[in-house]
C-alpha cells in the first residue's frame, strides 16, 4: 500500500513538471508582470546552464521511481535528498528572491514533500542505506545546480526585436500638443515630449517610451534600471513614462489569465494627475509611488491640491497607454515595454542592471 501511494505521488510529480515546461514553454523567455506565474517561471532561476528547471525535476521523479522498481535504496534516498534540497532552496528564492510566488511551483514542492515523506518509509522496507554517499550522491548535484544558478552565465531574461508595424494604433493622442515630437515605426506612432510625463530633458538626444504598471514588481526594478541609465548619461537620455494599469476597472483589454493588480488605476491617475496639474513635481511623485505606494498616493494629493486634474485627458491615456500595450504584445505581453528606436523594442526585465546598461548603451551607441 505504501510504494502504491510512492507510485502515485512520483507520477504527480512528472505530471507537474511536464505542466510547468509547457507553462515555462508558453511564455517564452522573457520575465516581467503579464501572467500566472511569470515572476517565477520567466526569472534567471528558472534556469540552470540555459535548461529550464522542470526538465530537472522531470528526470529526478524518472530516477526515483527507477531505484523504487529496481529496489535500489541507495539511489532512491539520493533522490529524495536531492528532492528535499531542491525544494529549500526554489521556496527560499521565490520568498527572499522574486517575493513572487508561483502556484503550480508550490504545488511541485508540496508534491515533492510527499515523495519524501513517502519514500523515507518505503527506504525502511529495504536494505540498510550506507547514508554518506546518498546524501553526497543528493547534496552535489543540488549544490552544483545552485552554483550554476549564481555565478554562473545569467541567462537573457528580456528580448529585443524589431516590432510589427503599429497600424492598429487608431488614436494619435501622444502626439497632442505643441513640442517635440519623437517618432517610432517610420512615424506611424508618433510622442509630444513636452506633453507626456517625462523623467529628463526635452531635448534629450535619445527618448526612450516606457510602458509599465507602478504595482508591477519587475517595472519597480527596471525603474531603477532606467534611474542608474540615466544617472550616467543625464543630457542624453529622457523617458517618457506611460502607465499601463492591470486593474480591469479601467483597462479592459486584461485576459482571463493576465496578471491583475489592484489598486493600479487609482494609482496611475494619480501620478498622471501631478503631470497635468504640476508637471515640476511629477518626478518626485512617480519616484515615491514605486518606493511606496500609499506614500506615494498621499504625496500626490499634496502636490495637486486643489488643482484641475483634467479627469478626460487622464482617462484617455489610460484608454490609449492600454490599447498599445496590446498592440505592442504581438509576441509577448509582458511589462515593462522599452521603445527604443523606429522599430527597436525591449520586452521584459533584463536579468540585472549591469545588463540592462550594456544593453541599451550598444542600442543607442552611448559612450561607456
Amino acid at each position: 500500500m505504501k510504494a502504491r501511494w510512492l507510485w502515485l505521488l512520483i507520477a504527480a510529480g512528472v505530471a507537474i513538471q511536464v505542466w510547468l515546461l509547457v507553462l515555462k514553454s508558453s511564455l517564452g523567455d522573457v520575465a516581467g508582470c503579464g501572467s500566472t506565474c511569470d515572476e517565477v517561471l520567466s526569472s534567471r532561476w528558472s534556469f540552470v546552464a540555459g535548461v529550464p528547471v522542470p526538465w530537472f525535476g522531470l528526470v529526478t521523479y524518472v530516477v526515483t521511481g527507477i531505484a523504487l522498481k529496481w529496489r535500489r535504496p541507495g539511489l532512491l534516498a539520493s533522490c529524495l535528498v536531492l528532492l528535499g534540497g531542491a525544494v529549500v532552496w526554489f521556496v527560499g528564492v521565490q520568498a527572499f528572491v522574486l517575493h513572487h510566488f508561483c502556484g503550480w511551483c508550490l504545488a511541485a514542492h508540496g508534491v515533492a514533500l510527499g515523495t519524501i515523506g513517502m519514500g523515507w518509509r518505503e527506504l525502511r522496507g529495504m536494505a540498510s542505506v550506507n547514508w554518506l554517499p546518498a546524501v553526497g550522491g543528493g547534496l552535489a548535484p543540488m549544490g552544483g545546480a545552485i552554483l550554476i544558478q549564481v555565478f554562473g552565465p545569467v541567462p537573457a531574461t528580456h528580448r529585443i526585436e524589431e516590432t510589427a508595424p503599429v497600424a492598429a494604433v487608431v488614436t494619435d493622442v501622444h502626439a497632442q500638443g505643441g513640442g517635440r515630437k519623437v517618432s517610432f515605426d517610420g512615424g506611424a506612432k508618433r510622442y509630444d515630449v513636452e506633453a507626456l510625463p517625462r523623467l529628463g530633458p526635452a531635448d534629450a538626444k535619445h527618448v526612450l517610451v516606457e510602458y509599465f504598471d507602478y504595482q508591477c514588481p519587475a517595472c519597480r526594478t527596471m525603474h531603477g534600471f532606467l534611474e542608474t541609465l540615466r544617472a550616467r548619461h543625464p543630457r542624453e537620455i529622457a523617458v517618457i513614462v506611460l502607465p499601463v494599469a492591470l486593474e480591469r476597472s479601467c483597462n479592459r483589454l486584461l485576459g482571463p489569465k493576465d496578471t491583475v493588480h489592484e489598486g493600479s488605476c487609482e494609482i496611475s491617475r494619480a501620478a498622471l494627475a501631478v503631470w497635468r496639474s504640476a508637471p515640476g513635481e511629477f518626478e518626485e511623485v512617480h519616484h515615491a509611488l514605486f518606493a511606496d505606494a500609499q506614500a506615494g498616493l498621499r504625496l500626490a494629493r499634496e502636490k495637486v491640491g486643489g488643482g484641475a486634474k483634467d479627469e478626460a485627458w487622464i482617462d484617455e491615456m489610460l484608454r490609449v497607454d492600454a490599447e498599445d500595450w496590446v498592440v505592442f504584445s504581438s509576441k509577448t505581453k509582458q511589462l515593462p515595454k522599452l521603445l527604443i528606436a523606429d522599430r527597436r523594442i525591449l520586452h521584459g526585465l533584463p536579468s540585472s542592471e549591469e545588463d540592462f546598461v550594456r544593453v541599451m548603451e550598444g542600442e543607442l551607441g552611448l559612450a561607456k
